[in-house]
């Protein structure tokens, strides 16, 4: 495997990973039943706080020091 098949296998489970959490983050605040019989407000909590989880993320992420390959 080359670094470019690594990286794109990375990037693939990291999307993989992420999509779980921010549903599961969703499917909690929306509770169970139907996705269309759920309130307005509803749908509303759910997007907000899967938003906030994305911003948490995004702001962790900009926060962590890249670990810088070795020339060669």
């Amino acid at each position: 495997m080359g670094v470019t098949d690594t990286i794109l296998f990375a990037r693939s489970i990291g999307g993989a990973i992420g999509v779980t959490i921010f549903g599961a983050i969703a499917n909690s605040i929306l509770g169970e039943g139907d996705a269309a019989s759920a309130s307005s407000a509803t749908s509303a909590a759910g997007s907000a706080a899967v938003l906030l989880a994305v911003l948490v993320v995004i702001v962790w992420m900009q926060c962590t020091p890249v670990l810088a390959q070795p020339a060669g």
